[in-house]
Formats: C-alpha cells, structure tokens, sequence
C-alpha cells in the first residue's frame, strides 16, 4: 500500500508558509497527504518531541505505512521507493559518522510500516525523547532520542539514499537529483517558536532563498 504523507507545523509561525510548499509539492506530484497545524508545546524541542507520539496517531487513525517529511521540505520527484518497502522502519543515516554523533541518523524523512515493530520502536521513541527533556539542560533533537531508541531493537531497519533526504546547501547531492529536498528552516524558525529576536533581513532573505529554489 502506498504510504500516506504525514507533517505537522507550528502555527503562528513562519512555518505556516513554509509548508505551503510542501502541500504544494504533494498535489503536484498526486501524493496523499495529512499534514496538519499544531500548538507549540512551549519550546522548539518540545514541539520536535512530539513526533514520535503523533506518528503514533497517524499509524492508528489511518491503519496504513506512514512517510514523516519536516514542514520545511518538498517533493521533487515521485517518491516511488516508499512503494516497494518491505522494512518495518526507514530513514537516513550518516555511515561516515561515528555512532555517537549527534547527526548519526537524520529524522527529517522517516518512513514507518503499518505493523507492531514500528509501533513499538515510536513508543520507545516518545519515550526517550521525554526522558530527555527532563534531563536535559541543553537542546534536545529529536534524531538523538530515536537513535537511542533503536539501541536494542529489533525492528528492520532500512537506511534511505541521500536523495531521500537532501539538505539544500549540503551538496554530498546535487539539488536536482533529490527526491525530497530539506530546507531546515528551524535555523531560522527555532529562534521564533522559542520567542527569540529574529532579525528581519534574515526572514525575508531565508523566504526569497526557498521560493527560488522551488520555483527553479
């Protein structure tokens, strides 16, 4: 069965535009969709810890595989690999990275199968991520706690190719090759969910950045 595209944003947050192109992105290329606006749960970090639990919800609600894609990515290509999945879980990982590197494995597309393995490995993610935030003095990503999770697992993992999971100013892949383009605009957004200073001029050069590259 193909799998149903799953996001959530920030509202009232420049994140509510930025998915604008990823919606965008989805109808073009005739991918289903549920992505839908959330309250922020009081900090940037809190807000990221929060996907294990609505994937969760996801798998529940609609009894079929998910794809989890960051608010701030889009669809350049078809994502036909997710067809033929036969894992319980996917995502990127960095093999050139030692295993205790923060940026081990990337969560920005995370690919979970419709069955209890998966269930079980987002459980024991929500979990982690919570344990961290009660720990934690310094940032908590939510790519750290799920990689703790995996310690132990037995769930069949699947590393997606970078193409899968490009980051625009990353150039290990050319931007015209990626199949799903990552954006990160948390550089920017974090600042706001967290109630920083955002400075204007970087607002408005980040926006100009995206639109370009989508529309090129």
């Amino acid at each position: 069965m193909q799998p149903l595209i799953v996001s959530y944003y920030t509202a009232g947050t420049g994140y509510e535009e930025e998915v604008q192109n990823l919606i965008a992105s989805c109808k073009k290329l005739d991918l289903q969709t549920d992505i839908v606006p959330i309250q922020s749960r009081g900090s940037w970090d809190k807000n990221c810890c929060y996907k294990p639990e609505f994937l969760l919800e996801k798998l529940d609600e609609h009894q079929r595989p998910v794809v989890w894609v960051d608010a701030d990515a889009i669809f350049l290509k078809k994502p036909t690999l997710f067809d033929s999945l036969e894992c319980d879980v996917a995502l990127r990982t960095y093999e050139e990275l030692p295993l205790d590197h923060p940026s081990k494995v990337y969560t920005g597309t995370v690919y979970f199968s419709n069955n209890e393995k998966a269930r079980s490995l987002l459980k024991r993610w929500a979990e982690e991520s919570q344990k961290m935030l009660q720990e934690e003095e310094k940032e908590v990503w939510d790519q750290v706690s799920i990689k703790q999770a995996l310690f132990g697992s037995d769930v069949d993992l699947f590393p997606l190719p970078d193409t899968y999971a490009t980051i625009y100013d990353k150039q290990l892949t050319p931007n015209e090759d990626a199949v799903i383009l990552h954006y990160q605009a948390s550089r920017l957004f974090k600042k706001e969910v967290n109630n920083e200073v955002v400075p204007f001029w970087e607002n408005e050069m980040f926006s100009q950045e995206t639109r370009q590259n989508f529309s090129s």
